[in-house]
């Protein structure tokens, strides 16, 4: 079985946040959001524009738990979200499908949709990708300047910090890491 990685190298999100910047808007937000939000898929996709219109904070019902949760909006992604939505409607999905409902409403694209979208730009310039890859990868970023562990076991719903451990991929690196960062002379 294939196990899903964090991206650690931070060049690697930025050439990937640059291709999808240069192909498609809608793309170009999911990645982000995925990213900046941490959330999973299907809780990614069900957010609407006025969940993030003149927002800071994120209220929702996490699909599969069924938790409410608050989110908050980091800066930087609250900045692309406006300029992405100025020209929608606040019950539009943030990630509209061109397919509608059979009554002629609007409907976010799937999780198949998504993960071939992320896919498809990730093999064009060689990195695996999938929504689950950038939620790893916001944790293991998020572990790495600052949060501590048990802060992103209660973001996850981990019962535990070695099972948040083992999902961000901290391993035997991060252990002799810890080792070396300690300088008393």
């Amino acid at each position: 079985m294939n196990r899903t990685e964090p991206i650690k190298d931070l060049k690697k999100i930025r050439k990937l946040s640059n291709h999808f910047q240069g192909n498609n808007d809608r793309d170009y937000i999911l990645f982000q959001c995925f990213l900046y939000l941490g959330l999973r898929t299907q809780d990614t996709l069900k957010l609407r524009v006025g969940d993030v219109r003149n927002k800071y904070k994120i209220h929702f019902k996490e699909q599969k738990t069924g938790k409410t949760k608050i989110i908050e909006i980091n800066p930087n992604l609250i900045e692309i979200l406006d300029q992405y939505i100025k020209e929608m409607n606040d019950q539009d999905y943030l990630f509209p499908s061109r397919k509608k409902n059979s009554d002629g409403s609007q409907r976010h694209i799937t999780r198949e949709q998504a993960f071939r979208r992320l896919q498809i730009g990730g093999e064009e310039i060689g990195i695996p990708l999938s929504g689950h890859v950038l939620r790893k990868t916001f944790c293991y970023h998020s572990f790495k300047n600052g949060t501590p562990l048990h802060v992103l076991s209660e973001l996850l719903n981990h019962s535990s910090e070695s099972m948040t451990r083992r999902y961000i991929g901290l391993g035997q690196e991060n252990i002799k890491q810890a080792y070396f960062s300690v300088d008393f002379g």
